[in-house]
């Protein structure tokens, strides 16, 4: 499976720029972690920032890139039930990004490009965890019915504009060390075209 997380974090950075908001965080939770042993190798720890980390931001990042357009708002405002599932459950996931790093743990120690990775992703997580926040609270708002709170949910998207630029920007920046490292090559992740 080919990821394409620079692209997408990058379409999420320009799609924003025209809006997007404020949301709930009405799917955290408050159990701790179970979390794995340390890797023991570049390739495992790769390979769980892949599958754990990398693949599922990507479906994520798709509806936050998407949760500002005309036909979006409009399943949002008639309260689209099959709309506002893959919302709560994709931006759900998303408030899960730091909690995510937290199971993979941290890289095997002797590494400096893993530990910069590892750093670009906590704080690409915690840029993401504080959009998807943002964008249930504006979900929650557009589809009460509310003129008010439609207005709110508006401003509540005008919100996210900076949180997902320098999301995206060090996400941006963890992949692109990411793609220059063999282990990451063998665990799924390809250079952005």
């Amino acid at each position: 499976m080919r990821l394409i997380v620079p692209a997408a974090a990058l379409l999420a950075t320009t799609l924003l720029a025209g809006g997007c908001g404020s949301s709930s965080s009405k799917n955290a939770t408050t159990t701790a972690p179970k979390v794995l042993p340390q890797a023991a190798s570049a390739d495992e720890w790769a390979s769980r920032v892949v599958n754990k980390v990398l693949r599922p931001l990507n479906k994520d990042l798709v509806v936050v890139s998407n949760f500002n357009t005309p036909t979006v708002r409009i399943y949002i405002a008639s309260k689209n039930q099959q709309t506002l599932d893959v919302i709560n459950k994709r931006l759900g996931d998303l408030a899960q990004c730091s909690r995510k790093l937290e199971v993979i743990g941290p890289p095997p120690p002797g590494s400096a490009k893993l530990d910069q990775i590892n750093n670009h992703l906590k704080n690409a997580c915690g840029y993401y965890e504080n959009v998807a926040n943002k964008l249930l609270t504006a979900t929650d708002l557009l589809s009460s019915g509310s003129k008010d709170d439609a207005t709110k949910g508006d401003e509540a998207i005008q919100e996210v504009r900076q949180p997902s630029s320098n999301a995206a920007r060090e996400l941006t920046a963890g992949v692109r060390i990411a793609q220059g490292i063999a282990a990451f090559r063998r665990a799924g992740l390809q250079p952005s075209v």
